[in-house]
């Protein structure tokens, strides 16, 4: 049998509740920790399979309460990627690319530039250690032992800047309030999902921040 050090240790209740939290619907803050290409395939309604390309971005969570949560043994095995990954698909528009590398970037300029031509030129490496934000919704599920839980469903999540994560929103300069100032939008989270990945339902919390600015890792 293995030892237990008992040196310095204080006796606590036995019949106390666990304080573990699980993570579930929230916005946070995450550092890509790796950047490859991939793909997946499906049946169109007219019965031909097709293939579609994308870029995965495997994330840690950098800051908050879950800081490091997919930093264990389990997080770093590749084949647990898709447990805390986003996917950019090749067939994206480039408006919409653009606002994706804007959230990655956090806004600067030169920065999405740099974006741009790594993605032209398949420099996936570009892609690794960004910092950025990410809504999810909760995916509600039942484990192997029979105990529901949840977890963040990343597949749906929303794209955000860091800093959108630690306001709780953005101003939006093209609406005005009374005053004439830009509006505050406070960030929506994805509607939760249960295990298939379908809506709970439609309506869609608003999401508190929980960080400082002590959280941050830059």
């Amino acid at each position: 049998m293995p030892k237990t050090d008992f040196t310095g240790v204080t006796a606590s209740d036995p019949n106390a509740q666990s304080s573990y939290t699980e993570m579930g619907a929230g916005a946070y803050i995450v550092t890509s920790t790796a950047a490859y290409p991939d793909s997946f395939k499906f049946k169109r309604r007219d019965g031909v399979e097709q293939e579609v390309l994308q870029l995965r971005l495997v994330f840690d969570i950098a800051a908050g309460e879950f800081q490091g949560e997919y930093s264990d043994e389990w997080g770093k095995d590749p084949a647990h990627d898709f447990a805390h990954s986003v996917a950019i698909r090749y067939d994206t528009g480039a408006a919409k690319l653009l606002g994706i590398f804007e959230k990655l970037a956090g806004g600067e300029a030169h920065e999405v530039e740099r974006l741009q031509e790594a993605w032209n030129t398949d420099d996936w490496a570009a892609f690794k250690g960004l910092t950025f934000g990410l809504a999810a919704g909760a995916q509600h599920y039942t484990n192997n032992a029979g105990y529901e839980h949840v977890r963040p469903y990343w597949r749906r999540a929303k794209w955000l800047t860091a800093g959108e994560v630690v306001a709780g929103g953005h101003y939006d300069h093209t609406k005005l309030d009374e005053s004439g100032k830009p509006v505050f939008v406070p960030i929506e989270l994805p509607a939760d999902v249960d295990s298939k990945g379908q809506p709970l339902s439609a309506a869609a919390p608003a999401a508190s921040s929980t960080y400082s600015d002590e959280d941050l890792p830059f």
